[in-house]
């Protein structure tokens, strides 16, 4: 599932992949309809897209900073309107 940026608005939904596909694989398909430019935000499952926002992931042995905790924080908020449809 898909939303803009702002997270007000729901702009694709994939239901029933037949087989186990990574989160990214779907995002890289699904973005050719969009523009080129267009910005998403996604969980972990989607780093490494183009013009997606993820939340900062810990690396072994490092704790996050502030910001970076702060920075997620903030992207949560904004996505957990589609986390609760789905």
């Amino acid at each position: 599932m898909n939303g803009m940026p702002e997270g007000k608005d729901i702009v694709e939904v994939e239901v029933g992949v037949p087989k186990p596909t990574a989160d990214i694989k779907l995002l890289r398909k699904s973005q050719k309809q969009f523009d080129k430019s267009q910005p998403f935000s996604g969980d972990k499952g989607f780093q490494g897209g183009e013009n997606i926002t993820t939340s900062h992931k810990r690396k072994p042995k490092k704790e996050l900073s502030q910001q970076q905790k702060d920075e997620n924080k903030a992207l949560a908020s904004n996505r957990i309107f589609i986390e609760h449809l789905i």
